[in-house]
């Protein structure tokens, strides 16, 4: 599957967040299973599922529909095995993937970092409410 026919398909999943859930779900546990061979794009993967994650439930309003639907791409394509390069070859079946994940954090970067930035103050208010 090509990029254009994940962006065409992951549509459907911006429209329906339990079933973007499920696609998040199956992405994790794929990622977890190949950490190894994505390591050169773990974090930004990470940070990517992170960001749906807080899409899905709700938590994080800051976000466009178009990094969301760039989001569930990315995610779409990693999970889906008819990309580019089959993932079963040794050493370069990931390459494909990390270049989509590679891309889709550099075309929403802004968007990401602010993102990122939300998550830090948040958590620092967590912390801050849990020592009063």
């Amino acid at each position: 599957m090509g990029f254009r026919t994940a962006k065409r398909k992951a549509q459907a999943y911006l429209e329906n967040r339990e079933k973007a859930a499920a696609l998040l779900r199956k992405a994790s546990e794929k990622a977890t299973q190949k950490k190894a061979a994505l390591e050169g794009v773990w974090e930004d993967l990470m940070a990517l599922f992170r960001l749906l994650k807080a899409w899905i439930g709700g938590d994080y309003q800051g976000v466009s529909w178009q990094t969301i639907l760039l989001v569930l791409t990315a995610v779409l394509y990693f999970v889906v095995p008819l990309d580019v390069i089959p993932d079963f070859i040794a050493m370069l079946g990931f390459f494909d993937d990390a270049a989509i994940i590679a891309y889709v954090v550099h075309a929403i970067k802004e968007e990401l970092d602010a993102f990122l930035k939300w998550e830090v103050e948040r958590e620092t208010k967590r912390i801050d409410s849990n020592e009063s």
